[in-house]
C-alpha cells in the first residue's frame, strides 16, 4: 500500500488495508467477469464455426488451400481461448467467494438494529438485503423467485418454511436461502429438524445453502447452549462431482428479536 505521508502509514492498521484492497478488486471482478464472458461465448461460437469452414473447405476443395489452414488454426486457437476462459472464470468464481468472506468479516455487526417490517420474516429479508452483497444482488435481480410461507414437497414429505428463495446460477456460486419462524423459545429438536429439511431440499435441489436462518419474535437473549450448538452442528456439501476435493460449509443462524430493537446473534459464518 502507499500513503501520502509516513505519518499515515505509521497509523495505518495492515489488516484494514487488506481489506480496503479486497472491496477495491471485489468491485472490478465484477467488470472483468464480463469481458470474460465475451470471450467465453465468443471462442466458443469462433471456433466450432472457423472449424467447421477449414474443414469443409479441405474436404471439397472449394478454399485455398492456405485460407483453410488459416481457419483451421484460427478455430484451434479460439477453442484454446475458450477453454482457457473457462479456467479463468472459475478461478475468480472462487477468488470472488473468498474476497466476500472477507468484507463481511469487516462488515459484520454483532450487535444489528432490527430493520423495520411487517414481520420477524420480512424483517429478516430486508437484513439479509442490507448486510449479504449475494442475497441482495440476487433479490433485486428475481424479487419474484422469494417464496412466503412455502410448503415444499420432498420425497413424500411436505416441509415448511416462513420464507424460501433459490437462483440457480452456471457461472457463479447459485443461491439459496431458508427462514424458519417462532414465536417461542426453540428447543434442541426444533434446531435439528431445521438443518434436516435444510439438507434435505438442498441435496434433493443440488443447491448448496447460502444461508439458513431460524428467528425468534421475542425473548431477552439466546441461552448459551444455543451458540454451541450452532458452532458445532454445521451443514456440509461437497463442492462439484468429484468427492473429497473441496467443500461448502453453511451453519444454522439462529436470530433473536430483542424488546430493545436489536438482535441477538448465533452466526457462525464461512464461505
Amino acid at each position: 500500500m502507499y500513503y501520502k505521508s509516513r505519518d499515515e502509514a505509521e497509523v495505518k492498521d495492515p489488516f484494514e488495508d487488506l481489506l480496503d484492497l479486497s472491496e477495491s478488486v471485489m468491485s472490478k471482478i465484477e467488470r472483468f467477469r464480463l469481458v470474460l464472458g465475451f470471450g467465453f461465448f465468443g471462442g466458443l461460437i469462433a471456433g466450432i464455426s472457423l472449424l467447421t469452414f477449414g474443414l469443409l473447405g479441405m474436404a471439397y476443395e472449394a478454399i485455398d488451400p492456405i485460407l483453410t489452414g488459416l481457419m483451421i488454426l484460427g478455430g484451434i486457437f479460439s477453442l484454446i481461448v475458450f477453454a482457457v476462459s473457462i479456467h479463468l472464470d472459475g478461478f475468480l468464481i472462487h477468488f470472488e467467494k473468498r474476497l466476500d468472506t472477507l468484507l463481511r468479516a469487516k462488515d459484520f455487526n454483532p450487535d444489528p438494529r432490527i430493520p423495520l417490517g411487517r414481520s420477524a420474516t420480512d424483517r429478516v429479508i430486508r437484513y439479509l438485503k442490507e448486510t449479504d452483497r449475494e442475497i441482495s444482488k440476487e433479490l433485486r435481480r428475481h424479487p419474484h423467485r422469494i417464496r412466503k410461507n412455502p410448503i415444499l414437497k420432498i420425497k413424500e414429505r411436505e416441509i415448511p418454511f416462513d420464507a424460501y428463495f433459490a437462483v440457480r446460477r452456471y457461472r457463479s456460486a447459485s443461491v439459496q436461502f431458508f427462514i424458519r419462524r417462532f414465536s417461542r423459545v426453540v428447543r434442541e429438536e426444533d434446531l435439528r429438524q431445521f438443518k434436516e429439511d435444510v439438507e434435505l431440499v438442498a441435496r434433493k435441489k443440488r443447491i448448496r445453502p447460502t444461508r439458513a436462518i431460524i428467528v425468534i419474535e421475542s425473548g431477552e437473549n439466546l441461552e448459551e447452549w444455543i451458540y454451541d450448538w450452532v458452532e458445532n452442528n454445521w451443514m456440509v456439501f461437497p463442492k462439484g462431482a468429484k468427492p473429497g476435493k473441496e467443500f461448502h460449509a453453511c451453519p444454522t443462524e439462529v436470530f433473536l428479536e430483542r424488546p430493545d430493537g436489536f438482535y441477538d446473534l448465533a452466526v457462525f459464518y464461512v464461505g
